[in-house]
């Protein structure tokens, strides 16, 4: 089945943590999260090479942030963390036109194993900036519920 990655906005950690136990994850709590699917886009490694292609810094840099990949719930199968503010201000701030390259950058991570698709990956960040930007103008941050 792969690793199911959701991406969400929520006002809280509490309320993000009620996602962690939805059937099927954000999208279909009640009321649903803002939710984007980006299906094996961990937080870890996969989200911080996103980071590394938007903002330029180097990987120690990025994980090095206190909020990146904070727990927030979790039990055997699933889990909800924080995706850190930083990236959340750069992808809201982010240049429409410069997308498709910073997609092509990160389609270039070791972790796609030299499968991954440019254009798919461009639309899926234009979905997170899209969810960015809604969470900046909500006051919320950005979470990620991960089922193993």
């Amino acid at each position: 089945m792969g690793l199911l990655t959701d991406y969400f906005s929520a006002a809280s950690d509490e309320l993000a943590a009620t996602a962690l136990h939805a059937p099927g994850g954000p999208l279909h709590a009640e009321p649903p999260f803002k939710t984007v699917e980006a299906k094996g886009i961990e937080p870890s490694v996969t989200l911080a090479r996103l980071a590394m292609a938007l903002t330029g810094e180097d990987y120690d840099v990025v994980t090095a942030d206190p909020g990146w990949d904070r727990a927030v719930a979790d039990d055997e199968e699933m889990y909800v963390c924080g995706v850190a503010d930083k990236l959340r201000d750069a992808l809201a701030q982010a240049d429409d036109a410069r997308l498709p390259q910073v997609a092509a950058q990160w389609a270039e991570a070791e972790e796609f194993l030299g499968h991954a698709d440019p254009e798919f990956l461009t639309e899926l960040v234009k979905e997170l900036v899209d969810l960015a930007r809604h969470a900046t103008e909500q006051g919320e941050r950005l979470y990620v519920w991960v089922c193993l």
